[in-house]
This record gives structure tokens, C-alpha cells and sequence, in this order.
């Protein structure tokens, strides 16, 4: 947990600090995803016109399980996902509007639980994705339709004490979270330029 606030901590110092003579930002959140148990919100903010940065924030069910009734099963996990995005064909509209590829990292703390044999385990999740999108405007609203595939590792699930889980409800869930395919229908707001001259 500590590890997790320190990281988020220098990513926000990091895309702060991101300078050009103008940045344009958006403030969006992830709609798709609260279809989908997922809580998410980002921030993006342009430079050198064509490229931006982009850091969202996850908190997520990843899978649950029940018995009579009662969720006796539950992975849950929240982290960061810092991207960068590169907008091609944009000579009109500066980034961050238009089409755009990129790559996002991403990192999640996990804690999986079983309560039937009161077993908690806390783990990590790290992926690297390779993304593609489009955002629309319409003034100053935005909508941001954006997929990726991508692969990672998990770290911290190797304790004893999962073999107590049921595999009913735990085989291969942690495993699942190696890969990482995103979809996210996003709906923010485009903020003014800043100026920083």
C-alpha cells in the first residue's frame, strides 16, 4: 500500500510538470466502466501539440463469488495507469483530439479474500498495454472511445494459505488479471489552454 501511494504521488509531480508553450487538458471518466464494477477517472494534458500524457486511477471488483447468497469470494484492486498518446493526423485540432495510438503501463494493488476459511492475500499486477482511440468534442464536453491489448505478470499470490480458497471460485482468477484488454467509453470535459510563456 505504501508502495502504491509513493508511485502515485510521482506520477501526479510527473504529468504536472509536463511543460510546452500551451497545454490542453481533460478531466474524463471512465462510463464504461461503471457498467462493469469499475470506477475510474483520468487526467490528460497535451504538449508539443501532437503528443499528451495521460494518468487514470482504477477501483475495481475483478471477480466475486457467492454461496447461499452471500459473497463468500471477492477479488478487488485499485491503481494507476499512466499512458502516453500520440495524435498523428492532427493539423487543425491540437492533441488531445482526433485519432491517437499509444501505451499505457499499468500497475494494481490486489487483495483477494475467501471468508469461509478467513483467508486475505494482497498482491500486484503490472501491465503493459499498447492502445488506440478517438476522442470527439462537442465544445467543451469530450467522449473517448478507446481499446488495447496488452500482457503483464502478477506478483505476491504465491502464499500457502490460497490453497485453502476454493478453486471453484479461484482457479485461474488471478491469472486472468495477467492480461490486460481495455475498453473504455470515456465522458469528460476539455479544459482551456494554459499558457505557460
Amino acid at each position: 500500500m505504501k508502495q502504491f501511494g509513493q508511485l502515485s504521488l510521482f506520477l501526479f509531480l510527473f504529468f504536472c510538470g509536463l511543460h510546452s508553450s500551451a497545454q490542453t487538458n481533460v478531466v474524463s471518466v471512465d462510463i464504461f466502466g461503471l457498467l462493469r464494477d469499475r470506477k475510474g477517472i483520468s487526467y490528460e494534458r497535451s504538449f508539443r501539440n501532437k503528443f499528451s500524457a495521460r494518468l487514470s486511477y482504477e477501483n475495481q471488483r475483478y471477480s466475486y463469488g457467492e454461496r447461499n447468497g452471500q459473497t463468500v469470494y471477492e477479488v478487488r484492486g485499485k491503481g494507476v495507469i499512466p499512458e502516453f498518446r500520440f495524435y498523428p493526423f492532427n493539423s487543425k485540432k491540437p492533441a488531445p483530439l482526433g485519432f491517437y495510438f499509444g501505451s499505457s503501463f499499468r500497475y494494481i494493488s490486489v487483495t483477494e479474500t475467501y471468508s469461509p476459511a478467513n483467508v486475505e492475500l494482497t498482491g500486484n499486477v503490472f501491465n503493459y498495454t499498447i492502445i488506440s482511440g478517438y476522442k470527439f468534442n462537442f465544445d467543451r464536453v469530450v467522449i473517448d472511445l478507446l481499446a488495447g491489448y496488452g500482457s503483464g505478470q502478477v506478483r505476491g499470490f504465491d502464499d500457502p494459505k490460497r490453497s485453502q480458497i476454493d478453486p471453484f471460485y479461484s482457479d485461474n482468477t488471478i491469472d486472468n488479471l495477467k492480461g490486460n484488454f481495455r475498453l473504455e467509453i470515456s465522458f469528460g470535459f476539455y479544459l482551456p489552454k494554459l499558457s505557460t510563456d
